[in-house]
């Protein structure tokens, strides 16, 4: 079996390495795209393919660079080790390194948009401080720190989400190798008053990811937990429940309408671990990456019930030890697969239930495992922009395919 070759890869192992230096981005692309086999429409008999193109270092990031976030200014880039989010402009491809400057020993681990919010006009953006407990509110535009939240609810916070009158964060409360983590808990913020207003606890442990989700009219908060994740020399192991979590807040955050639904576990395999999920558009059905299989998990929001759970995923591609994963999809249900381990992203067409594209490499440098970190779309008439984050090569990197 591999074993992982990193620490930040679950919320709550990622607190081993807090760099005090600060690598400059120059903003300008060092390699060239490189060829690297087609995307297929595989749905279709006879379907068409399209080029693929990899630019594995489109620019340098800093240290320890863990999650992207699109908003109306670009990629904003989590840099966990520098303790800074940098901006990446797509449209000029240039880099700003070091745009807004989070404060020491924060270890900043993920990042939301809520747009136009901030006093300049710009974005507002939400970061979770996993080392500091506490939450920082920037101005996208100015880089301006307008607020930092501490409160005794945060606790090793590593997910956010905005949604319509409230600011959601997911509390993984990681104690220590010895004890594991504690008792998971969404703490929810005013978006006005920039207050914790309420503080619930979830029914899996390491409730690391959230997304904010419109389910017949009224606004439903995803929660998935992936439990209790224990990476060691030969590997990965799993204790307890991991699950996902529907809530319903309403008018009042206090007494919000919960209903859990454990993924369950496949008989002699590790095979769980949810990732962050995303939305097939147009569908009721959310997907999740695994952190521990190179298999995918998907629920329907409509029906509320798992399509697959760890019992019966949908298997991406072969392997016979750990693959941690990322995952984005982009309009047409493509789900965009990063294979942590492989250094590698799979491409596979929700429509059909087939792989479309992969392994697409993305990059190495030397014989180290890079490490695609994150990855999410933009795309245009032309095309479409998957970028990711090379956390060990501390590179921003891009997979580009053009009709």
């Amino acid at each position: 079996m591999m074993a992982f070759k990193y620490v930040n890869t679950i919320n709550g192992l990622r607190v081993a390495v807090l760099l005090a230096s600060f690598v400059a981005a120059c903003g300008e692309p060092v390699d060239e795209a490189q060829p690297a086999g087609e995307l297929s429409e595989v749905c279709e008999e006879g379907g068409a393919s399209y080029e693929l193109f990899v630019d594995p270092r489109l620019s340098t990031t800093g240290p320890l660079a863990n999650d992207l976030a699109v908003g109306p200014s670009g990629l904003w880039v989590v840099e966990s080790g520098a303790n800074t989010l940098s901006l990446f402009e797509a449209e000029r491809e240039r880099y700003v390194a070091g745009a807004a400057a989070l404060g020491s020993d924060r270890n900043p681990y993920t990042v939301a948009v809520e747009e136009g919010a901030a006093p300049s006009g710009a974005e507002r953006l939400w970061v979770a401080n996993y080392a500091s407990h506490s939450v920082s509110v920037v101005d996208g535009q100015t880089g301006d720190v307008l607020a930092e939240i501490e409160d005794q609810a945060l606790k090793n916070p590593s997910a956010v989400a905005v949604g319509e009158r409230y600011v959601y964060v997911g509390n993984v409360n990681y104690l220590s190798v010895a004890e594991g983590f504690g008792e998971g808990s969404v703490a929810v913020i005013g978006r006005d008053s920039l207050e914790v207003v309420a503080s619930l606890p979830t029914a899996f442990k390491n409730p690391h990811s959230l997304r904010v989700e419109d389910v017949d009219g009224d606004e439903v908060l995803v929660v998935s937990s992936a439990g209790e994740v224990v990476f060691g020399g030969q590997g990965v192991t799993l204790r307890g429940e991991a699950g996902v979590e529907l809530w319903r807040v309403g008018a009042d955050p206090t007494s919000a309408e919960v209903a859990s639904y454990a993924l369950g576990q496949r008989e002699g395999s590790v095979v769980g671990a949810p990732g962050r999920p995303v939305r097939v558009p147009g569908t009721d059905t959310l997907y999740f990456s695994s952190a521990t299989a190179p298999v995918l998990f998907a629920f329907d929001l409509g029906e509320t019930r798992w399509l697959h759970d760890a019992s019966n995923p949908v298997e991406v591609y072969a392997s016979s030890g750990d693959a941690t994963h990322s995952l984005a999809v982009d309009s047409a249900g493509r789900l965009w697969l990063t294979a942590f381990n492989q250094d590698a992203l799979y491409v596979w067409d929700t429509r059909c239930d087939r792989l479309a594209a992969g392994p697409i490499p993305l990059g190495q440098v030397d014989d180290l495992v890079e490490g695609p970190q994150s990855v999410t779309i933009v795309e245009d008439a032309e095309g479409i922009d998957a970028y990711y984050l090379l956390s060990n090569a501390n590179s921003l990197g891009r997979v580009r395919v053009h009709w």
